[in-house]
């Protein structure tokens, strides 16, 4: 059976899959580094796996298709064929023959043999003695989800959502092996912890009317390989039983969410009523001179330094390291604040300082702090959206 696909179309189905599975270790388990067409209905689908995310991109429509098919083949040789498509008008045609897929396009002629193939052609044709072992589709979450009715639960730009990530990913635990804090928490609202001292937390209002809460955990391979998509789309996020489906126009990732403890985000935002003092900083000029004392702060300590909020509205910082090397700046606020009756000085890590700073969206950052305990600092962007909490390793007023 031959049928004509748009070269371009096929292409922008192909791309997600390809940088999913197409840089495999090849001593990976065959079946996760291929690509699993199938037609059925004359609908064209494709599939792809690398055992923590799997994702369907929607072709859609061939008319001259007459009979249902279902192969897999390498993702990367496949791709590779349409790497210099350009041009919106260019077809292709695909030739499903017993063992071989054929592959013509313009004066390039291709063939790739089958891995799997179950087609109208013959029952079940494989170079494999067990094919079943290469058919993508019908061992992984796709099988799961195809009868689940869908939860949607959040909605927004995709630019919006890859956005929070990046924002987020600094919060993250650096470790796989604290594989309940590797990733981005939502619950109404996105946040990331490290688990000890650093959390941030991105307040959206995209949620569907009416539609419920639901504890969702994208691990870091999620947000990794979401960051690399390039799209306009807007995307959608909902349940399909047990299984997170992230869908952008034509292509679709489903993954499982781990069920693990975490503190709701209500609970974090009781911090800020908890803190008695505040202060407002300069975001664009603090940012630099946070990044300049690091170098100057204690690494084996990981990176302690202090902040004193003083009784004439200023803010020292200081650091000292084990080489002996030492920096102090003063930073005076251009903000009206309440003027304190003692000092307060905050022992904190700078690198988590900075990295908060960094990531706050606006001109301004307010700091809110209780002057009396070890309560988390909260910096909070103009908006309100952003709040990054870090917890100091002392506190303590001066005269």
């Amino acid at each position: 059976m031959n049928i004509i696909v748009n070269a371009v179309q096929l292409k922008k189905c192909l791309e997600p899959c390809n940088a999913l599975v197409g840089k495999l270790d090849k001593g990976f388990d065959l079946k996760y580094t291929n690509i699993q067409l199938i037609i059925k209905n004359n609908n064209l689908d494709l599939y792809a796996s690398d055992t923590n995310i799997n994702i369907h991109t929607c072709y859609g429509l061939v008319a001259d298709a007459t009979q249902d098919i279902d192969i897999s083949v390498p993702a990367d040789s496949f791709h590779i064929i349409f790497s210099d498509v350009t041009d919106t008008a260019d077809t292709v045609i695909l030739g499903f023959e017993e063992k071989v897929l054929r592959v013509l396009y313009k004066k390039q002629k291709y063939s790739l043999s089958y891995f799997y193939a179950a087609t109208a052609i013959k029952e079940k044709v494989s170079v494999f003695d067990e094919p079943d072992a290469f058919k993508l589709y019908n061992n992984s979450l796709y099988e799961q989800v195809i009868t689940e009715q869908y939860v949607p639960l959040l909605k927004m730009p995709y630019s919006q959502l890859k956005q929070i990530f990046a924002n987020l990913i600094p919060c993250m635990s650096k470790s796989p092996a604290e594989s309940h804090i590797y990733g981005i928490y939502y619950d109404g609202n996105f946040y990331a912890s490290n688990g000890y001292s650093f959390t941030g937390c991105y307040e959206v209002n995209n949620a569907f009317e009416g539609g419920e809460i639901t504890h969702l955990f994208f691990q870091n391979q999620v947000v990794q390989f979401a960051l690399k998509l390039a799209t306009d789309e807007e995307c959608s996020i909902g349940l399909k039983g047990k299984i997170i489906s992230l869908s952008l126009g034509t292509v679709e990732l489903l993954f499982t969410s781990n069920q693990v403890n975490y503190v709701p985000v209500s609970v974090l935002k009781s911090f800020i009523a908890k803190n008695n003092q505040m202060y407002i900083v300069d975001t664009k000029v603090l940012t630099p001179l946070i990044k300049k004392f690091i170098s100057f702060s204690d690494f084996i300590n990981k990176c302690y330094g202090e902040l004193t909020f003083t009784t004439d509205n200023k803010l020292h910082i200081s650091a000292v390291d084990t080489n002996k090397k030492s920096g102090f700046l003063e930073y005076e606020t251009t903000a009206e604040m309440p003027t304190l009756e003692k000092a307060t000085e905050i022992g904190i890590t700078l690198d988590t300082v900075f990295a908060a700073l960094q990531q706050i969206d606006s001109d301004t950052t307010t700091i809110h702090y209780n002057s009396k305990t070890t309560l988390p600092l909260v910096f909070i962007n103009e908006a309100k959206t952003q709040y990054y909490y870090i917890s100091p390793t002392k506190v303590k007023e001066k005269a």
